[in-house]
């Protein structure tokens, strides 16, 4: 409680600078903060918490700076308050906050603004026409007070107070002033949002403002702080507008959550195959299981390649399965084990799983089960199947002959006989040697195909239609071909455009299918498992899939933020001594390649106008173009392009989760790999002006990089 009012003045006014603090930091201050202390303890040399000049040109050349040594030191004379000959942190701070100047957002802010301030009218304007927001009007005004940091609607209302009983120099005219202004700034609260109020008739006159000089005393003593006297309507400054093209709240990717209560077939299932516990892959699992010394293990048979226990593997499987997602996990086994060791497979498999491990009906469902038991119409759901774990295997030693399809039980069956026998209740594997689909042949639902790439490429071709009817009702596994020896991925959307499931990929192995897999997968909160489109599960929308559109992808590359240095693509740190003026070499290119697909006849494809990459010829669908920007040179911290490029593209059945676009940065001088990486489906990429993550070709993602853009997709 303050007795006095120019304290509760002064509590009021460090409670605003609190909440300014705190409202920023939810922005974009806490990374920039992070970045500042990161960077500063990495130049500090000595730790003697002071930069010498010489400790700033390191540092500016570690992060590619373009900036000249002449540059550099009138900066650094200019950010050293006192002349002390070094910079402390606070020094530190401002010289950084010049050097990080985005004069490519002031553009941007100063278009949309125009003469005006950048109210909640110009807000709106902002993200209807240029983000391409359908967010209704109220989340809008959520968004401009969440992010404006300057303005009277975004501040709390000042804390109860008890006024001083000692005497105030304030007349009754001053405090009927002071009452009348507070009325005035309550009521001119709810109406500055909703645009019923013009900004100029919050703009003080100049007669106005010696007014409101003379009477400033009288507003504190009245317990109004000036700068809620005087206050302008709610707006955005520069600073805000950056924070908020840089936060959460307008991030490049937009997801939604997907209903998890349909039929297992009606989604896509991340899969993985010969891959052995990389990263969260933990949806689809494929395991080939051989005989061990003792006791099975999984190993890539034939192959110069270890071994681990199978009993190691099930019980890590079993300790991390549900960690990241909830829903089922499917594990396709490849039986190579012989008989006496087959009957052991089953015992580890209860032992790791126990009540996980699918072996009865679930509750809602009707079993397959062989025999007398009613047939299921219907595979379940992952909500019936939570935390359940799945076994399929296909046992090679049925058959003498390695067959290119083969159709297996998806769930295992419990069986009161034998372990041998419940084995082969598990896997209940039948071959099928014509490597096709049989329309004269009715599956059951239970019953799941596992395709090669190269049987799929011949399906796809000559009967994608087919495929697509049967994936409505049937789980299908898709495998890479053997001849991979470098364990390449295939580009996966021309397959999921078929309607297959589960298509299988080689996690361990960076490349553009790898990562079109994880863009496709980050969708539905990164659980695994992704309600295909309506044209491939509904049977209604079947004639959807003749539909074909023509759009354009207009992507406006803007600028970069700490494009990482050559040599350190993975994240480690360059061993080159670099001279303070740089060569050519470091140059920075986004390159933007786009791959769309969908199950179309061969009569049907047509050939892309614009330069096609390299490809397998003739074998798929999936037309790829790659399209770059000119050079940048010798500027890595903030290269600025501000250039357009128009991509064509054909979109089947408005499939846009299967159109993905994929930005690199690359070296002019080194065009193997990229600096950095990032690749979205346009189902889930939002337009307008966005700051995308840059990813290394581990999939981290580099802490402060991005690449700024304006996507927009047009009808041709």
């Amino acid at each position: 409680m303050a007795h006095y009012n120019h304290i509760a003045v002064l509590w009021e006014r460090t409670l605003l600078d609190l909440r300014h603090c705190d409202k920023v930091s939810c922005l974009d201050s806490f990374p920039s903060r992070m970045w500042e202390r990161h960077y500063w303890r990495a130049a500090d040399m000595s730790k003697d918490e002071r930069l010498e000049l010489e400790e700033m040109e390191r540092l500016c050349r570690r992060l590619n700076m373009s900036i000249s040594q002449e540059e550099l030191l009138d900066r650094f004379k200019a950010a050293d308050r006192g002349g002390k000959g070094y910079l402390d942190f606070s020094d530190f701070q401002q010289l950084v906050k010049k050097l990080q100047a985005r004069h490519d957002i002031k553009r941007l802010w100063n278009k949309m603004r125009g003469d005006e301030l950048f109210n909640f009218a110009v807000f709106e304007r902002f993200m209807r026409e240029e983000q391409k927001s359908d967010l209704p009007q109220e989340e809008i005004e959520r968004l401009f007070i969440k992010s404006n940091t300057s303005s009277p609607a975004s501040r709390p209302a000042s804390p109860p107070f008890r006024r001083s009983t000692s005497p105030t120099p304030t007349s009754t005219r001053s405090r009927s002033r002071s009452r009348s202004r507070s009325r005035s700034f309550a009521k001119f609260m709810p109406n500055a949002l909703s645009g019923k109020v013009a900004p100029s008739s919050f703009l003080p006159s100049e007669n106005h403002h010696r007014k409101d000089e003379k009477d400033q005393d009288h507003s504190i003593a009245a317990g109004l702080a000036p700068s809620i006297a005087f206050a302008l309507p709610p707006h955005f400054t520069l600073d805000d507008f950056s924070a908020f093209l840089l936060s959460a709240d307008n991030s490049a990717f937009g997801d939604t959550e997907h209903d998890m209560k349909k039929s297992l077939s009606e989604y896509f299932i991340s899969s993985s195959h010969n891959t052995y516990l990389v990263g969260h892959q933990l949806v689809g699992v494929s395991k080939d299981i051989w005989d061990g010394d003792t006791e099975p293990v999984i190993t890539h048979g034939r192959t110069l390649t270890g071994s681990v226990p199978l009993r190691h593997v099930a019980h890590a499987i079993a300790k991390y399965a549900f960690v990241a997602s909830p829903y089922p996990v499917i594990i396709s086994a490849e039986m190579h084990a012989g008989i006496e060791q087959q009957s052991q497979v089953a015992a580890i498999f209860r032992e790791a799983f126990g009540p996980m491990l699918c072996t009865a009906p679930v509750e809602g469902s009707t079993w397959m089960g062989p025999g007398d038991v009613e047939e299921l119409e219907a595979l379940p759901s992952p909500e019936q199947l939570k935390g359940k774990v799945l076994v399929k295997f296909k046992n090679a030693l049925l058959s003498e002959v390695e067959v290119e399809v083969e159709h297996e039980d998806v769930f295992t069956e419990e069986s009161g006989t034998s372990d041998v026998e419940s084995v082969k209740g598990i896997s209940r594997s039948k071959s099928i040697a014509n490597g096709g689909l049989n329309k004269n042949e009715r599956y059951g639902v239970e019953q799941m195909f596992s395709l090669s790439e190269k049987t799929a490429n011949k399906i796809v071709k000559e009967n994608a239609m087919g495929l697509v009817k049967h994936t409505r009702t049937n789980l299908v596994r898709l495998y890479p071909n053997g001849t991979r020896v470098k364990s390449t991925n295939y580009e996966p959307n021309r397959y999921w455009a078929a309607g297959v499931q589960l298509v299988a990929m080689n996690w361990q192995t960076i490349d553009l299918g790898n990562m079109m897999n994880q863009a496709m997968f980050l969708r539905n909160n990164r659980t695994g498992y992704l309600l295909k489109p309506d044209a491939l599960r509904l049977k209604e929308r079947k004639e959807h899939l003749m539909r074909r559109t023509e759009y354009f992808l207009d992507i406006t590359v803007i600028s970069a933020q700490q494009v990482p240095a050559v040599g350190m693509r993975l994240g480690e740190r360059s061993s080159r001594t670099k001279s303070w003026t740089r060569s050519s070499r470091s140059r920075y290119i986004p390159r933007l390649a786009y791959a769309c697909s969908g199950p179309q006849l061969a009569s049907q494809q047509k050939r892309p106008s614009g330069k096609r990459s390299d490809s397998t010829p003739g074998k798929r669908a999936t037309k790829r173009r790659t399209y770059r920007t000119t050079a940048v040179k010798n500027n890595g911290f903030n290269p600025v392009w501000e250039e357009m490029v128009s991509i064509p593209f054909t979109c089947v059945a408005e499939m846009w989760d299967l159109v993905f676009v994929r930005f690199a940065v690359m070296d002019d001088d080194d065009d193997d790999e990229p600096l950095a990486v990032y690749c979205a489906s346009l189902g889930s990429l939002n337009q307008g002006y966005r700051h995308l993550p840059l990813y290394d070709l581990q999939f981290s993602q580099y802490l402060f990089s991005t690449l700024f853009v304006k996507v927009a997709i047009r009808r041709a």
